[in-house]
């Protein structure tokens, strides 16, 4: 998981959020696409 750029996004960006809960946001918008 942790090679998915989603991921490293989600853990270089953890402002004010947990980084679970930004991955689940940008799974969730994946799943939108």
């Amino acid at each position: 998981v942790k090679d998915l750029p989603a991921y490293l996004a989600v853990a270089s960006n953890t402002s004010g959020s947990t980084p679970k809960d930004l991955f689940e946001d940008v799974a969730e918008d994946l799943e939108k696409q």
